[in-house]
């Protein structure tokens, strides 16, 4: 009798399911938490043209509209005041569905890689905290690891209180719950956080496409998206082409092998972006899709270890993140706030990949508007990727959101920042922002990780000593400065902070240098041969964007004795080019070197002719000015007598970036 009951009482839910007139997304659903004082929206699907009614316990009267003839519907409305226990309900005349428990405060979404995904489960806290929580009116929904070339509707998720007994808590983002404890001891209302996060991602495939719209450093990577996403007009044109031709060579194909001849291989499928939380697409689609357009107050994030490579380009990257987002949440001002990644060993990495990336974290401020970036290279572990003090992580980030968002003028949650350059008697004075009145050295010891440069670009240890809000900078080695960069080494934990307690980050004074001409950089995308080949595993790294001089990220001619010797890019089609950029390593023979840039292989022209100082890494940019070019030649006309750590017939480039603008 008892096994009859519970048959029925099962039969009775699936059928009640299968027959629901009415669907909601799931961040509508019981326990959820409204965004206070802003137009918030419900949205989700019934019978096609069907009358659709709202209410809640807290307006009087009800909103009454009709579905369109897909069954969708919204209804904007205001929030009540902050606090708990209200409810909605969507009426149909067929179906209802009633959310309860619904609480209203401020809502943020916390997105990026492992750094936010790690959960308060995995923290190594000697107190236990994932057994410690207990903050019911904090709300969390958990979004899980998904990916997906299209847009979704909806996530497999659901709201519940931050507290121990609920084990779904232990696996919440660890940065994201003491971000939401702070804002909840200072604002005292209900507070929920999304956690939508995914460890290794790339920035790319959490971005929207409509975000890479106007970057022009961008425009290759918006256009192999456009063309890869089903939808877009350009994927369209591109199946249809790769169609046509598919059926000309299946007619042929077919003819060819009535007549007993051979057949050969067809047209190769369109290259496609990746789909994935590594690739270019996908994590947007299925982890921030389904819920944008949900009332937030912003968003926090923490990114960039998969993004390394990138350097000052990920400034732009993150731009279109952002501006993208605010783009689907018809929301232009949220503010997102950010980590600069930690100091970590990257193995054989080049050292100064990671400051460089560090630097366009820093940078997106500036070509982003409402944004902000907190750093913590004081306390980081550098043999662990994962920092494992994720509670002054998440206090920071609620700091800027106290002190920008909520008015909270006494809380200082900014790290000091260099401004300007002064050289006083052959010394570097530096000024800072943010400095809260003085600097100091956190441990009390001499300043570390300063070095300067004078003419030549070679950079020597420096001792630096403070003189209030600036830093004096001096060097034996360099009598004339031209440039300081501080913490510029992947590894570097430097003790200089403000009166508040927080880490000056990396730096370097002559920043202009590393930022990417405008444009794009074609030399990636096209295809380069050398006319001495390498046989010993020097052949790559020629337009691979790191400037190292390492086998695999340089490249090297073969040591054929006889010059001159060439390397010939194609670009694959006519473009625009402004600039040309190549370099020298600070070895090997590399000397003379003339430059030629045409439409065709039989019309190349001359631009310059350059000279390299033997066993001195330089770089030339030569001016294109807008010329339709598809090759550049590198012409290598002689080369120093005398060897410089390899053979002297060898040939050292340690990279080739050409900017313009791609082909239409």
């Amino acid at each position: 009798m008892k096994t009859g009951k519970i048959f029925v009482l099962f039969f009775f839910i699936c059928v009640s399911a299968a027959f629901s007139d009415i669907w909601l997304p799931a961040v509508f659903s019981d326990g959820m938490i409204l965004q206070r004082g802003k137009e918030n929206v419900i949205w989700g699907t019934c019978d096609k043209a069907s009358e659709v009614e709202f209410s809640s316990s807290w307006i009087s009267g009800k909103m009454v509209k009709k579905a369109d003839r897909q069954g969708r519907w919204e209804f904007r409305f205001l929030p009540p005041q902050a606090g708990e226990g209200y409810s909605l309900t969507i009426k149909t005349p067929s179906d209802k569905r009633a959310v309860n428990n619904v609480s209203c405060g401020e809502v943020w979404v916390c997105s990026g890689q492992s750094n936010m995904d790690t959960s308060s489960n995995s923290y190594p806290d000697k107190y236990n905290l994932a057994k410690k929580i207990d903050l019911p009116r904090v709300k969390m929904f958990h979004i899980p690891h998904r990916a997906s070339r299209t847009a979704q509707e909806d996530v497999e998720a659901e709201w519940f209180k931050a507290v121990s007994s609920d084990p779904r808590t232990a696996n919440f983002s660890a940065a994201g719950y003491f971000f939401g404890k702070k804002l909840y001891e200072q604002l005292n209302v209900p507070i929920g956080l999304i956690h939508s996060a995914w460890g290794g991602s790339r920035i790319e495939p959490w971005t929207p496409l409509c975000g890479y719209e106007g970057i022009d450093r961008l425009s290759m990577l918006e256009k192999f998206i456009k063309e890869g996403t089903p939808g877009t007009a350009e994927y369209k044109e591109r199946m249809q082409n790769y169609l046509a031709k598919r059926k000309t060579w299946l007619r042929s194909a077919e003819e060819t092998l009535a007549e007993g001849g051979f057949v050969s291989p067809g047209p190769v499928f369109p290259e496609m972006p990746d789909v994935g939380h590594k690739g270019e697409i996908g994590t947007y689609n299925a982890m921030i899709h389904p819920i944008e357009g949900l009332a937030i107050k912003g968003f926090i994030w923490y990114q960039g270890e998969a993004n390394r490579r990138d350097g000052m380009l990920y400034a732009w990257k993150k731009k279109a993140l952002v501006e993208g987002w605010r783009e689907v949440w018809d929301d232009y001002t949220l503010p997102f706030y950010y980590v600069q990644i930690a100091p970590f060993k990257y193995g054989s990495e080049d050292p100064s990949m990671l400051p460089r990336l560090q630097a366009g974290q820093e940078y997106a401020q500036e070509i982003t508007d409402n944004t902000a970036m907190v750093i913590v290279n004081d306390f980081t572990t550098i043999n662990d990727i994962h920092p494992p003090q994720k509670r002054p992580v998440g206090q920071r980030l609620a700091g800027l959101a106290l002190r920008r968002d909520y008015g909270f003028e006494e809380v200082q949650p900014y790290s000091p920042s260099y401004e300007s350059m002064e050289v006083e008697n052959g010394k570097a004075v530096l000024s800072f922002t943010h400095t809260y009145g003085k600097l100091k050295s956190r441990n009390g010891k001499p300043l570390t990780h300063f070095e300067m440069a004078g003419k030549d670009g070679h950079f020597h240890k420096a001792e630096a000593v403070i003189d209030g809000d600036e830093v004096i900078v001096s060097c034996g080695k360099v009598s004339k400065p031209e440039a300081v960069r501080f913490a510029w080494h992947k590894t570097a934990e430097p003790n200089l902070e403000n009166a508040a307690g927080l880490p000056a980050g990396p730096f370097t004074t002559n920043l202009e240098e590393l930022i990417p001409p405008e444009g794009v950089n074609l030399a990636p995308h096209g295809s380069w041969k050398c006319s001495d080949p390498n046989p010993w595993g020097w052949n790559s790294g020629l337009t691979d964007g790191s400037w190292r001089g390492k086998r695999g990220e340089c490249m090297a001619s073969g040591k054929s004795e006889n010059f001159p010797k060439h390397i010939l890019l194609d670009l694959e089609d006519v473009c625009q080019v402004d600039k040309i950029i190549f370099g020298a390593p600070d070895f090997g023979s590399t000397k003379d070197v003339d430059v030629y840039a045409g439409k065709s292989k039989s019309s190349l022209r001359k631009l310059s002719s350059e000279t390299f100082s033997f066993k001195q890494a330089g770089r030339r940019t030569i001016q294109a000015g807008g010329e339709e070019i598809r090759f550049v030649k590198l012409v290598f006309t002689d080369n120093y007598k005398k060897k410089a750590g390899y053979d002297e017939n060898f040939i050292f480039v340690s990279e080739l970036e050409v900017w313009g603008t791609p082909a239409e």
